[in-house]
């Protein structure tokens, strides 16, 4: 099969391409939009909801935390973090810090416990929570 082909014809053909190929690329597509809508409620099924306030400013965001049980432990585990559209505040959005919470929850070397250091000591020590709350409210 023989076509024949001008130069204008060529070019109008080839910016069209081109054009379609980078709308669909930018995320114009409702296809994107569609197949997330579809995988959402699959992602966060079995786990608990719980909303709450992002703790790392003063502007105190709104955040969804979701936790599911670990097998392992049979305790429950924030498995994902992400921005409240509910809230006036940040409409659905977080910031780096809140963004990165999740992190945050499962640091190794984040403190599970009320520490308290002895006057004249260099060391922290766990103590009980009845312990911490009463000597805050004893400082207070």
């Amino acid at each position: 099969m023989n076509m024949e082909l001008s130069r204008r014809q060529f070019l109008r053909a080839g910016g069209a391409g081109i054009a379609g190929t980078t709308l669909g690329a930018l995320g114009f597509g409702e296809a994107e939009v569609a197949h997330a809508a579809a995988i959402r409620p699959y992602k966060l099924a079995m786990t608990k909801e719980v909303r709450s306030s992002c703790p790392y400013c003063a502007v105190c965001c709104g955040m969804v935390v979701f936790s599911a049980k670990n097998e392992k432990t049979n305790k429950m585990e924030v498995t994902h973090i992400e921005g409240d559209s509910d809230h006036p505040v940040n409409r659905g959005t977080l910031c780096p810090k809140g963004a990165g919470a999740l992190d945050y929850v499962r640091a190794k070397t984040r403190v599970k416990e009320p520490m308290y250091r002895k006057a004249g000591s260099d060391k922290f020590e766990p103590v009980s929570w009845d312990f911490a709350m009463d000597r805050i409210a004893k400082l207070m």
